[in-house]
């Protein structure tokens, strides 16, 4: 399937050069959608509701508050909603009743946010619920923002507002948080692109990025992590 730069955008919403490749590994990774289960997290305006309920699954598009009315507005513009459902679920508690139900479970840039101010326990409690709700043989299928390089913690500090509350994950932990799954695949993205204060900025430097210093810089400098990780079967 072709994607073009609004659908791109209205998908994965900001640094979209960057983000945008989180969408690519799954493309490559050739993984069948159609008619699967899908528990979007954290969907806020349900970008990636979007992506898979396009792939014809079936999405339960969530968050803690309930997706926005823009996620609505969003699946009505491309004629997905008799694919998707819309519930209020918190990641950390997420219902008994959804308990082995799904075949993928997938978010962008939400551990942070639940582990804002180092509270590593509430990020145990949702990997744990993850593996609740996934179907044995499930995937968890996502996208977090990683704790780079020390230039790019000095930004953040000082230039993002959300930058001394918001966890920033290391490979390791991600690595304990799913220690009982089996890793499918994991990669590092993006290096310039975050610095850019407007979208065309982080537009033309995460071209940069691709060209260039994803190649030059190690894993360890970049900021996103994707990730994919297999349930084990029961």
């Amino acid at each position: 399937m072709k994607y073009g730069r609004r659908i791109k955008r209205d998908i994965v919403e900001w640094d979209v050069v960057n983000w945008w490749k989180f969408i690519e590994t799954i493309e490559s990774k050739s993984i069948d959608c159609k008619h699967k289960k899908v528990l979007e997290l954290g969907a806020r305006n349900g970008g990636l509701s979007l992506y898979y309920a396009k792939k014809h699954a079936r999405v339960i598009c969530s968050d803690v508050y309930g997706p926005s009315p823009l996620a609505h507005e969003l699946h009505q513009k491309y004629k997905v909603m008799t694919n998707i459902e819309y519930q209020t679920i918190d990641a950390t508690n997420i219902p008994d009743s959804y308990k082995n139900q799904f075949d993928f479970v997938t978010f962008k840039s939400v551990f942070g946010g639940i582990g804002a101010g180092g509270n590593i326990d509430k990020q145990r409690k949702m990997a744990t619920n993850i593996r609740k709700c996934l179907k044995p043989g499930g995937l968890v299928i996502f996208a977090e923002n990683m704790q780079a390089s020390k230039i790019h913690q000095f930004f953040r500090e000082r230039f993002r507002t959300y930058g001394t509350r918001w966890h920033y994950e290391r490979e390791k932990e991600i690595e304990e948080l799913f220690g009982d799954f089996e890793l499918c695949h994991k990669e590092y993205c993006g290096v310039l692109g975050c610095f850019g204060w407007k979208e065309w900025m982080r537009a033309v430097l995460g071209r940069l990025d691709t060209i260039l210093f994803e190649g030059i810089f190690p894993d360890k400098w970049k900021y996103i992590g994707i990730f994919i990780y297999k349930k084990p079967q029961e």
